[in-house]
This record gives C-alpha cells, structure tokens and sequence, in this order.
C-alpha cells in the first residue's frame, strides 16, 4: 500500500498552481512568535503609586522618569498647550491621554532641558 502524501495548494491568479510555505513553514513560526514578543517587550512598569502633577517646567523638573505624571495648565483653552506638554514632558513609546484640560502620562525628562530653555 502507497501512503500518499499531502500537499497544500492554492491556485494562483495565473491559474497555476503553488505549495503553500513548503519546506519554510518550520521557519515562519519561531518569526512570527519572534515578532508578538518584540511586540509585548516593551512592557516596562510605570509607577502606578505615585502621582506627579505639575503646571510649569520648575514643578516637571520635580518630577521622576517613569513616573505617571499629570499637566494640569494653569488656564484651560489652549489646544496646543496640552500638545507641547506632551512633546516636552511624556514618553510617547507609551500610552498618552490628553484633552483641553491637560494630560496624563509616564514622565521623561529627556526633553526637560529643552524644555526650560524655552519658558
């Protein structure tokens, strides 16, 4: 008795047909698993116990990386001022929250000096 031996096909839009991964399918899946965990890497811990508010640069310099931070402005109404808040003051490899009324993220102070040269 012959065993036969099972071939993935798929018909190609020329009408021929094509093995399915063939003899690289054993390599696709450590790549794809490769790619979910560099996508789950980045998992670092943000501070959840503490809570750093600030309204200007002299009360950011306070505030450490890492850390969940909160930019209150001192008046509400400028778009762009929650914008630069965030340029200068939050990691954006991570989540940001922002409106109107100011934003929530994990601090950095690489921009800070940056920052204070500019206020």
């Amino acid at each position: 008795m012959q065993r036969l031996k099972h071939r993935r096909t798929a018909t190609l839009s020329n009408g021929t047909e094509d093995v399915i991964m063939g003899k690289y399918r054993y390599l696709l899946a450590p790549f794809m698993i490769a790619i979910l965990t560099g996508c789950s890497a980045q998992s670092s811990h943000t501070e959840q116990s503490k809570l750093c508010v600030f309204s200007n640069v002299t009360q950011a310099a306070k505030c450490k990386n890492g850390e969940l931070a909160m930019f209150t402005p001192n008046s509400w109404g400028n778009d762009q001022l929650p914008l630069v808040a965030v340029a200068e003051f939050c990691n954006t490899n991570h989540q940001v929250i922002y409106n109107k009324s100011g934003v929530v993220c994990e601090f950095t102070s690489k921009r800070l000096p940056r920052a204070g040269k500019n206020k």
